[in-house]
């Protein structure tokens, strides 16, 4: 009797584990629930909670699942440990596929927070053309190396005091402050092949003869994209000045 009691016993025992099944379902449902964030509106904004929350409770309901399963003696064991082996290679995957691109949106946020360009914004359509600031452009060619002219980093700094509402960031070569709510970046002539080098390795482009330069930013799908700033010198040819500005009015303004 009592070895007909042990056997309906060891028989109930060997039912399947729950936590073990159920582990091994939430483990694999990422798939599926991606295919549902693409297609449902708004469902991109899910993806971070899809890619972690099912799988993390897909190991603990397996390792749950696995320890009472030994304990009881029940089926399942199998889906336990896929349930806990699938996320790790999962998130080992994923890892191995996003630790070059996480290295290399470091370096490129770092590149761009060392731009100076990057904090003068954009610059809109032309406005109050019918101000003549060509004398202020720099045309094609214009060789400022030739001029051999020395500035000090007083002058720069003189210079800048003279003109800037205010001041946001000086280095030995430049500073950078506002005018008239315009952001302006003032570059000492003599030093402007080494802030190229640092800052804009391709140097000026020209359109209609006329000197502009672009600036590295983030765009759509955060993407990093180029933007025109305007270019201009001090009628000295001691400062190169680059902004923001598209209002010809303030350009002459600045200048004067």
């Amino acid at each position: 009797m009592k070895k007909q009691m042990d056997n309906i016993g060891s028989k109930q025992n060997t039912g399947l584990s729950k936590l073990c099944l159920s582990g091994f379902i939430f483990s694999i449902m990422p798939p599926a629930l991606l295919i549902l964030c693409f297609i449902i509106p708004g469902g991109f904004y899910a993806l971070p909670a899809v890619l972690i929350i099912p799988p993390l409770l897909g190991i603990l309901l397996s390792i749950a699942g696995l320890v009472t399963a030994g304990r009881k003696g029940n089926r399942g064991k199998g889906f336990g440990i896929a349930g806990i082996a699938l996320p790790v290679i999962a998130f080992t995957v994923i890892f191995i596929i996003l630790a070059p691109i996480l290295s290399e949106m470091s370096r490129t946020n770092k590149m761009l927070a060392q731009n100076e360009m990057y904090a003068l914004g954009y610059m809109g359509k032309s406005l109050n053309t019918e101000y003549d600031v060509s004398q202020y452009m720099i045309p094609e060619g214009y060789d400022f190396n030739s001029l051999n002219i020395t500035i000090s980093d007083t002058e720069l700094e003189a210079y800048c005091e003279s003109k800037l509402e205010k001041i946001d960031n000086k280095t030995d070569k430049s500073i950078r402050g506002v005018f008239q709510t315009y952001s302006f970046l003032v570059i000492r002539s003599d030093k402007l092949n080494v802030w190229l080098e640092s800052n804009s390795p391709n140097g000026f482009y020209y359109h209609d003869g006329y000197a502009y330069i672009c600036y590295p930013t983030r765009g759509m799908e955060n993407m990093i994209v180029s933007e025109p700033l305007a270019v201009y010198k001090d009628p000295s040819d001691k400062f190169v000045v680059i902004t923001n500005c598209n209002d010809y009015k303030v350009i002459a303004e600045f200048f004067e």
